[in-house]
């Protein structure tokens, strides 16, 4: 039994081997850091990840990143997307409005109007005389919007009615010359209406979320008397996040049937937007963009359409930039053709990105530093996601503050982005030496049993 409780020993030993290998990295794991400055006020920290960062960075989830404090401890973060909030609304503002009497208006639904604006678009008089006074002669109502620096979503109406009830559908349309015309809402209901203690009212139309130039409302009840005498533009929340950032990439070309570019990226940046730009004016190409995360893979179709590079009356005009789902691919592909090349020259790419947050516990003392680029090292296992995930919008401000990013210094050095050899299979050794040494056991241990049973037994006397 001695010898069981040895081999039982021996084993207990190489398991506490087999997990005590592992070591909590340090910053000098890392080939460079960051220092982050903080105000020593907070608890979480939030910083926007630095391009440096993605460009070090060996893994595309950011898992070779890590927050050391002043004692050279890592500390609980987490990477994550960006939140995109609503800011409140500005408030409404109002618009000019221009009444139109009804023998302004000809049987296809125009205007014959004498329009007066000034240098910048704005109306200054409208009609061959003074507007009506007479409220049953107005059928219309111009509306300028020209001085808006951002879109609309809603009208927010004031009228004046002779009666208590007042119920009308009206049509709004748009244009930007004043003679062409096109409808945004074909029938829109304004109500107000009492009976008794109770109150319903309707004042707002709402419209595509876009910016115009001049709106034309229809005023049925003008017939009855009733006057438009405000009218407000309402905008929406807009939505906020952080800067979005560009890098300009070079093409090489590599394929001319079909006519092919390709552009490399450094660092895995999260791109959602991508511009393409044709190196000569008046070129117009249809063209397939690609993307890989690297060479050994197949390309992924990103997105098919027209590109353009126009210049009509000394103003240019190109193709918007394309939206796509977040990705971290390095290498990209444009192909275009097969009849028409992008002209002399080669295409730009442009990409865009918002970089992601990290939030990190300001677990012991500065300084603080971010730590990246270390090829092999696993993703962290502690994380602050629980705790973001318990504080709601109002406690954030109290909570979580803004780090700064200082000066990078090199840690481990270059040397750290190079992927280490591959381990010796120490644990598979271990395994196999435990296994071949119980099986040597249990031999010993039998062939003891065998003898001490076929031993012969003493002449009885």
């Amino acid at each position: 039994m001695r010898a069981w409780r040895a081999w039982a020993a021996i084993v207990l030993v190489l398991a506490s081997w087999t997990t005590g290998f592992a070591q909590s990295p340090t910053a000098r794991d890392f080939a460079y850091g960051l220092v982050l400055e903080v105000d020593g006020d907070g608890a979480i920290y939030r910083v926007a990840i630095p391009d440096s960062v993605y460009r070090d960075a060996t893994r595309s989830d950011l898992g070779d990143v890590r927050v050391f404090n002043g004692r050279d401890e890592a500390v609980p973060h987490t990477v994550r997307v960006p939140t995109i909030t609503l800011a409140d609304a500005p408030d409404p503002r109002p618009l000019p409005v221009f009444p139109l009497s009804a023998d302004t208006a000809d049987t296809a639904g125009g205007l014959a109007l004498d329009v007066t604006t000034d240098g910048m678009g704005a109306i200054i008089h409208v009609g061959k005389g003074p507007p009506p006074k007479d409220p049953a002669s107005v059928a219309a109502y111009l509306i300028d919007a020209g001085a808006l620096d951002r879109p609309v979503s809603e009208l927010s109406l004031t009228w004046q009615s002779p009666g208590e009830r007042f119920v009308t559908t009206v049509a709004v349309e748009s244009s930007d010359d004043l003679t062409h015309w096109q409808t945004l809402v074909g029938a829109a209901t304004l109500a107000e209406v009492r009976y008794g203690a109770h109150h319903l009212e309707q004042r707002t139309i709402a419209i595509p979320n876009r910016r115009f130039k001049y709106l034309r409302l229809t005023w049925p009840e003008g017939a009855r008397g009733a006057r438009l005498t405000r009218v407000d533009a309402v905008f929406p929340r807009v939505a906020t996040s952080a800067p979005r950032r560009w890098a300009t990439l070079s093409s090489v070309r590599t394929s001319a049937q079909p006519l092919t570019y390709e552009f490399e990226r450094a660092g895995a940046m999260p791109v959602d937007r991508l511009t393409i730009r044709l190196p000569q004016p008046n070129s117009v190409v249809e063209a397939v963009l690609r993307s890989r995360p690297d060479a050994a893979v197949p390309w992924r179709m990103r997105s098919r359409g027209l590109l353009y590079h126009l210049e009509v009356n000394g103003v240019t005009l190109v193709n918007d930039s394309l939206g796509v789902a977040p990705t971290a691919d390095r290498y990209w592909s444009l192909e275009v053709g097969p009849d028409v090349g992008p002209g002399d020259g080669a295409p730009i790419l442009e990409v865009g990105w918002i970089p992601h947050d990290l939030y990190f516990l300001a677990r012991g003392e500065p300084p603080y530093r971010l730590a990246y680029g270390s090829a092999g090292m696993d993703p962290p296992t502690q994380s602050v996601d629980a705790l973001l995930r318990a504080i709601d919008d109002r406690q954030r401000d109290g909570f979580i503050k803004e780090a700064r990013v200082g000066d990078q210094v090199e840690l481990g050095g270059p040397a750290r982005l190079v992927p280490p050899p591959p381990p010796l299979p120490w644990k598979r050794w271990v395994l196999w030496g435990v296994l071949v040494g119980s099986v040597g056991l249990l031999g010993w241990m039998a062939r003891r049993l065998y003898r001490q049973m076929n031993a012969p037994r003493p002449a009885s006397g």
